[in-house]
């Protein structure tokens, strides 16, 4: 299925992102998801449960509906452990990242205070005042002001359950300019036309295209859905420390119709949720070690999972991801990718070990980068390089304007949140006529290997 192709954090992440799903009461994320909020029918959670309404449903028998309403329960734990997950780990990762800036801001002797990242909070986060400076890593509750205020928001009708934290770092050492973005949909409605989009992309993917899959329902309009993603860039200062960009994502659908007759039927309602996501490096000058390490670290990821039996599908194997990953990332026009690739992955029907794995991506995302910064920030930089680096840039914001299909969707819809959809931006670029390359120079051993993609595991 190709849920996930329309469901993108604007700077992967990531994410591939449903818009225009209602032409009123949008409201529009860091990620490019557009959300048309309606009033929660159930409010037993904390954190963003999707629950429709039985009404207009036709009666189950007991046994039935006991099944059903343990299948919808499942997937609803899973959604909102994932959200705790991410809010969680977004929180970690921003520690970790201004560590990291503290630590080189002090090897330099450099009387400045090290950059750390803002944080700008909308929709039900507006006003969530979560203090970062009393992070304890040992503490179990860590988010408990946020937590608060997603609680506070299932119990309140006026305020729709939508919105985000956004958490921006410019100007550092380390880290030029990044960003890392949470987002949360508690409730929307498909449209007509999204709906269409979904069922479209499933009956074109070979995994989905199968009869009695059970990893199909028949998504129509007026379908309720929810949505969360955390999504990060971060934009190395050095030329010999490559951009990172990741991003995670999850998307639930709840569908009132039989999977065959696309009408209502003695087994709906139908529950079911999709994870997408991923990882990518874009190097300015090769490191071939570096990039190798990069890639292992995920090869790694998913050799654990598919040994243990968790994700032996073969969609989903690194090297799968892996060209996933390539294909994605291409300038068409310039025939050449953007970066060095990583993995990507989307419509991963969500299960209890597919969670696991999707937990492990982002546990992965910051031991595959701060090893690299370690290792080569440091390194001297000429203005050549930095020119370089800066002129690759503008190929990334390339991509991104021309081709991210988050970025694009975001900026198409009315009254968009540019500032968040824009995030994922470098601070500076350059853009050069006919920049010659000279033959056998660092710079051309890089080319080399976005025209034509390698192995690197």
């Amino acid at each position: 299925m190709r849920v996930f192709a329309f469901i993108s954090v604007a700077f992967s992440i990531l994410i591939k992102q449903a818009h225009g799903w209602l032409p009123q009461h949008q409201h529009k994320s860091d990620n490019g998801i557009t959300s048309n909020s309606q009033p929660w029918l159930s409010r037993s959670s904390s954190s963003s449960r999707l629950l429709s309404s039985k009404a207009d449903t036709p009666s189950l028998a007991p046994e039935v509906q006991e099944q059903e309403d343990e299948k919808e329960k499942h997937q609803h734990d899973l959604f909102d452990d994932f959200v705790d997950f991410l809010l969680t780990k977004q929180k970690e990762i921003i520690h970790e990242l201004e560590d990291l800036e503290a630590e080189h801001t002090a090897k330099n002797d450099d009387t400045n205070e090290p950059a750390v990242f803002s944080r700008d909070t909308w929709g039900i986060f507006e006003g969530d005042d979560d203090d970062d400076n009393e992070y304890d890593e040992e503490d179990d509750e860590p988010l408990s002001k946020t937590k608060e205020t997603l609680a506070s928001a299932t119990t309140n009708d006026d305020k729709p359950p939508v919105g985000g934290i956004t958490r921006v770092i410019q100007g550092g050492q380390v880290i030029e300019k990044g960003a890392c973005s949470f987002t949360l949909i508690g409730q929307g409605i498909l449209s007509k036309e999204r709906a269409a989009t979904i069922r479209a992309r499933q009956q074109g993917s070979s995994t989905t295209a199968l009869p009695n899959n059970k990893d199909v329902i028949s998504i129509q309009e007026g379908d309720h859905y929810a949505a969360a993603a955390l999504s990060m860039v971060l934009h190395s200062r050095s030329p010999h420390v490559p951009t990172f960009r990741s991003d995670v994502r999850v998307f639930l659908v709840q569908s009132k119709h039989d999977s065959n007759h696309d009408t209502a039927s003695s087994s709906a309602p139908t529950t079911m949720a999709w994870f997408g996501g991923g990882a990518d490096l874009t190097p300015y000058y090769l490191m071939a070690d570096d990039i190798t390490f990069f890639h292992q670290c995920y090869a790694d990821l998913c050799q654990s999972h598919q040994e243990a039996g968790d994700n032996n599908v073969e969609e989903y194997t690194y090297q799968s991801m892996k060209k996933a990953c390539d294909d994605y990332f291409y300038l068409p026009a310039r025939q050449e990718h953007r970066g060095t690739g990583g993995i990507f992955f989307d419509d991963m029907t969500m299960t209890s070990s597919r969670l696991e794995f999707v937990k492990g991506v982002v546990e992965t995302w910051m031991p595959s980068w701060i090893p690299l910064v370690r290792l080569r920030q440091q390194m001297t930089v000429t203005e050549q390089e930095r020119h370089w680096q800066l002129l690759r840039r503008g190929r990334y914001l390339e991509f991104n304007l021309l081709y991210d299909r988050g970025v694009r969707f975001g900026l198409a819809n009315a009254n968009p949140r540019v500032e968040g959809v824009m995030v994922s931006a470098p601070p500076l670029i350059a853009f050069e006529y006919n920049y010659p390359i000279v033959p056998d120079s660092r710079e051309a051993e890089l080319m080399k290997v976005l025209k034509t993609p390698k192995d690197w595991v």
